[in-house]
């Protein structure tokens, strides 16, 4: 008799220990995801921010203007609006680099944190019994959580395509500055050779360390977006 009560306590304990566990984790998720969606608000902010600051850069390098202020009476007037140009370039290059990418990685840090909550989630309602009153509500409390962060995963794939829109004008203008100085100064004049690099190499920072990520989140939002070349 003593042994039969025994067991049942056992096994109440034990039923209420994992009523304790799935009310914890549910309360722990909750509190990672309020802080995970504070983390993408404000990183969100800082990457539109960044790029204004790139935008704003980019219209003080005047496209209508560059024809006449780098073929001017001399070499030497040439060669000081080319490393004028460079200048203007190099500045937006620093904030794409320097700013943006780091906000970018943060980005993407917190929709990896958000798929790995996901998949926790899933996998702890797999071991809880709905037919127990108790985990049912558990249940309900982590769909809930499910449906939030599918959400805030949808927000983020959105504001990931504002940004890829927003880099593709930039992409567009950089192809036109380099139109422009070909069509001013010709294809073979050594002085492009100092603005092309400097192109280049925003260009290779938009595509592979921008771009790149932003696609990754648009995908992992939405599901798939067919070829990401065609993003990038």
């Amino acid at each position: 008799m003593l042994s039969s009560t025994l067991v049942k306590v056992g096994f109440l304990s034990a039923a209420l220990f994992l009523t304790a566990c799935g009310q914890d984790f549910a309360s722990v998720s909750e509190s990672r995801l309020a802080s995970k969606t504070l983390e993408v608000s404000e990183a969100v902010k800082e990457a539109e921010a960044s790029m204004l600051k790139v935008e704003v850069a980019m219209a003080e390098v005047d496209l209508q203007s560059i024809d006449s202020i780098i073929s001017e009476v001399d070499d030497r007037a040439d060669g000081a609006n080319i490393f004028n140009l460079k200048s203007r370039l190099g500045d937006i290059k620093d904030i794409l680099e320097g700013q943006l990418t780091p906000i970018i990685g943060n980005i993407g840090g917190a929709g990896t944190d958000l798929e790995g909550l996901r998949e926790e989630i899933i996998l702890h309602i797999s071991t809880l019994d709905p037919s127990v009153a108790v985990d049912a509500s558990t249940i309900e409390r982590l769909e809930s959580l499910l449906e939030k962060i599918n959400d805030l995963q949808t927000s983020l794939a959105n504001s990931a395509a504002g940004l890829m829109g927003q880099l593709d004008f930039i992409d567009d203008m950089l192809d036109k500055v380099v139109d422009k100085v070909v069509g001013a100064i010709g294809i073979f004049n050594p002085l492009g050779l100092l603005i092309k690099p400097v192109l280049n190499a925003i260009k290779d920072v938009i595509a592979d360390k921008i771009k790149q990520p932003l696609a990754d989140l648009i995908t992992k939002g939405f599901g798939a977006v067919g070829n990401i070349g065609e993003l990038i």
